[in-house]
């Protein structure tokens, strides 16, 4: 099972950054030509309040705000606007269509639907490592 939006595409950092939209191509490509891609799984978009379940609001105003071109002035302490996670118009829904993946496939193994997965998240309460600025690739499981 793929777990797959082509919103995910939305999450982009630009043409120079390793998690630009490139690689997500590259990935269900090789998928495809493995022949495990098979009519993929469209996940919901996470809510606010499942992202809250993992970080702060002061964190999540944040990524909303920017989100929309407001700039809060500490947006560095919470790791955004720096060259490993710049901001961009839409961050925030872009993120939240990750995160949506992300717990669709957690949801699965935690039902016993499928037995494996793979993403790369790295949760944080106080930096958006977990509001999926490293989950860029959807989830490939085996049932």
């Amino acid at each position: 099972m793929v777990i797959y939006r082509e919103e995910y595409r939305l999450y982009n950092f630009g043409p120079d950054h390793p998690f630009s939209p490139v690689r997500l191509e590259m990935l269900t490509s090789l998928l495809q030509a493995l022949g495990v891609w098979r009519a993929p799984l469209s996940p919901p978009e996470a809510s606010r309040e499942e992202v809250l379940s993992v970080h702060s609001e002061r964190l999540v105003k944040r990524v909303e705000a920017a989100s929309r071109g407001e700039l809060y002035p500490d947006l560095e302490h919470y790791g955004l606007g720096t060259g490993d996670t710049p901001v961009f118009p839409g961050m925030d829904r872009a993120a939240r269509i990750l995160v949506g993946g992300t717990l669709e496939g957690a949801r699965r193994i935690m039902a016993g639907s499928c037995s494996w997965a793979g993403v790369s998240t790295t949760p944080s309460t106080t930096a958006p490592r977990g509001f999926a600025s490293t989950t860029t690739s959807p989830w490939l499981s085996a049932t």
